[in-house]
């Protein structure tokens, strides 16, 4: 009943199938027969190209409102629709975003975000009704800028922009924290942007926001949704920054710890920050050579082979899969 905070408990193949949250996620897999099994009616959906919760849509999103974003990610990814009944129970369960962490919700806007189709999926957002929850510019309003807040889709799109190209054209990893202070950074005050440039507003406003910001942002960045080991790692890439931007050092000097992450942060918001754009490109060919800020959360390429190289053991092609349907059911059969 209402929001799953705990559900791991495993029970039979169709009752885990059952607690799934779209039908084209609940298929099973059958190893020794070859075959897929599909309690819930995902074959069709796949076939129609369709999203579907297994639950009717108001039960799975209370369950868990971060499905109206998968949804979302879903539709836009595989270039499916959503399924009419899905869709007109979105809007009205907007407000299902403020129970869920701030700490999730950033995490699931960073994996958006790097996707490659960032700008649709926050259109989409934007049209029903779940960005600005998700964004969680409410109760941050001394951080945020006003046109932030009342036009977040048009302030974010440059950027989104920027890390779609980057995504298709095979760029550096952005770590998480990283793609986190863009978001920031962009929607943030302009007298945060005159801090981290190190040029400080002239009027008292802009010297008062200043000085907040500095006592103030340790603690907003981990309300807003910044794990507890993002937020000492982000104040070291957001000094780094500060120091490259306000004084036009780091190409020429041996790099130090959060610069690697500072020349990332700059690329994505080159003009925003109006950073140097020749160095910035010049520190981008050198990001190798640049140390690591220990994060957590920091992506390296897998070891792939070379496109050209085979993997030693040759393997047998797979057996063709067949698809069983079994009959579909309650949710919650009757009688537990």
């Amino acid at each position: 009943e209402g929001m799953i905070h705990r559900d791991n408990t495993f029970g039979t193949p169709a009752e885990d199938a059952f607690r799934r949250d779209f039908t084209v996620n609940a298929l099973m897999f059958d190893p020794l027969e070859m075959s897929l099994i599909d309690y819930v009616g995902g074959l069709e959906d796949l076939q129609a190209r369709r999203i579907r919760t297994i639950s009717p849509p108001q039960v799975s999103f209370t369950e868990d409102p971060v499905r109206m974003l998968r949804a979302i990610r879903f539709k836009v990814r595989l270039g499916f629709a959503l399924d009419p009944v899905v869709q007109s129970a979105i809007r009205p369960m907007t407000d299902g975003l403020l129970r869920v962490t701030r700490h999730r919700l950033a995490d699931e806007m960073q994996r958006f975000m790097t996707a490659g189709n960032a700008e649709q999926v926050f259109a989409e957002f934007d049209r029903l009704g779940l960005l600005e929850p998700l964004l969680g510019v409410e109760g941050q309003e001394w951080f945020f800028a006003p046109e932030a807040r009342l036009q977040p889709l048009a302030t974010l799109m440059p950027l989104l922009m920027t890390l779609d190209r980057w995504t298709r054209d095979g760029g550096q990893p952005i770590p998480p924290t990283v793609t986190l202070l863009a978001v920031l950074t962009v929607l943030a005050h302009p007298a945060f942007r005159a801090y981290l440039t190190g040029k400080p507003g002239d009027s008292t406003e802009g010297r008062r926001m200043l000085r907040a910001t500095k006592q103030r942002l340790p603690k907003m960045l981990g309300d807003w949704g910044m794990l507890r080991g993002q937020v000492e790692p982000a104040l070291r890439i957001l000094g780094a920054t500060r120091v490259i931007l306000s004084t036009g050092d780091g190409a020429e000097r041996r790099p130090k710890a959060g610069e690697r992450e500072a020349w990332l942060l700059m690329a994505l918001l080159t003009e925003p920050l109006a950073a140097p754009r020749d160095k910035v490109e010049a520190a981008l060919s050198q990001l190798h050579l640049m140390p690591d800020l220990p994060i957590l959360d920091h992506p390296r390429p897998a070891n792939r082979p070379e496109s050209g190289d085979t993997f030693p053991e040759e393997r047998t092609p797979d057996p063709p899969i067949r698809a069983r349907r079994r009959p579909r059911r309650s949710r919650r059969p009757s009688g537990q």
